[in-house]
């Protein structure tokens, strides 16, 4: 319910202004503004922009009055720390998005099923079940409909397990030339320690992807995760993966995560779709 009225909320404050700025626009003769009651038409509907399969998060907001869906199918990490095996498999985690305004979005990402094993010698733990749900608000501040960079701004909120965290997500991308593409991402972390209190964690990604040959592209990653309460416990991460555009509106992806640096997954593998309507 409390999603609703925020939902109905941001729609209600918002529809007043971009009407009465389409009003003005077609009085104008320039290009109308859109909102998720007056969808953008297919034909001017931006090229598909997704915050998968990399770590950094993409800038662009899904067009006014669509939905886009990105899933995670499959995902397996493996591990080993001091002995112990660790894996861990998640099925089916999604981020539902909807278009709000021109440069404005919301997100619902939800994890219904994780399943973790850990095995130390002839002893083994194992749990299951839900994971996380997260909600998202986007703000595009430049570079939607235009330009050659753009920059995002995502503040989010996560509850899992009677626990809430939070924290703010700062977005970068640029087109290079030679059909080079570059992604940064900055991102502050509210998190939940075991002593009960509350620590800060700095999340720093830096993406760069490639078309190959036809509906394929690649990207190379770091991610680097920087915890203040505990530096031995900062993290390393070399990413990589492949996209596949099945049309305008439809994305598969793979790709692997490998822990350089801390005690992050050995070796995580994934595969996803995306797809909007």
């Amino acid at each position: 319910m409390k999603f609703q009225t925020l939902l109905l909320a941001v729609v209600a404050l918002s529809a007043p202004l971009t009407s009465s700025a389409r009003a003005s626009a077609d009085d104008s003769g320039t290009a109308p503004t859109y909102h998720l009651f007056a969808p953008v038409p297919r034909s001017a509907m931006r090229p598909l922009s997704t915050d998968r399969p990399d770590t950094t998060e993409s800038p662009y907001t899904v067009d006014a009055g669509h939905f886009q869906m990105e899933m995670d199918v499959a995902v397996l990490a493996i591990a080993n720390r001091g002995g112990a095996h660790a894996r861990e498999v998640d099925l089916a985690a999604v981020n539902l998005k909807l278009g709000l305004t021109s440069f404005t979005d919301l997100q619902l990402i939800l994890e219904p099923y994780q399943l973790s094993t850990v095995r130390s010698g002839s002893t083994a733990s194992v749990s299951e079940g839900y994971g996380a749900t997260t909600a998202r608000l986007k703000f595009n501040v430049y570079g939607n409909d235009g330009g050659s960079t753009a920059l995002g701004l995502m503040p989010y909120v996560s509850y899992a397990h009677g626990v809430t965290e939070g924290g703010l997500i700062v977005d970068f991308g640029a087109s290079l030339p030679g059909d080079f593409s570059l992604g940064a991402m900055l991102e502050t972390d509210l998190v939940h320690l075991d002593s009960g209190r509350y620590g800060v964690e700095e999340l720093t990604s830096l993406t760069c992807g490639h078309a190959l040959i036809g509906v394929m592209s690649a990207y190379v990653e770091l991610a680097a995760t920087l915890t203040a309460y505990d530096v031995a416990a900062s993290l390393l991460a070399v990413n990589g993966g492949l996209t596949f555009a099945v049309n305008d509106d439809v994305q598969l992806d793979t790709g692997v995560r490998v822990g350089a640096v801390g005690e992050q997954s050995d070796v995580e593998a994934f595969a996803g779709v995306s797809a909007r309507f």
